[in-house]
């Protein structure tokens, strides 16, 4: 079951232009990364998915 994500009226009507384009920014890098899977090492790859996921983490708390 999937759950739906709701906003309340406040956060949707928030300029979110610097957010959209940072999921755009981050969803080119994680493309580009999927291809260099083959060339970087198991120990890079963990760091590389460690910061990844520290900035999506840091853009979902934007207020």
């Amino acid at each position: 079951m999937e759950t739906i994500i709701r906003r309340s009226s406040r956060v949707r009507a928030k300029k979110n232009g610097k957010y959209i384009e940072h999921i755009k920014t981050l969803h080119s890098v994680a493309g580009d990364l999927l291809i260099m899977t083959d060339i970087l090492s198991e120990d890079k790859l963990r760091n590389v998915i460690a910061e990844y996921e520290n900035l999506i983490g840091d853009l979902l708390n934007i207020n």
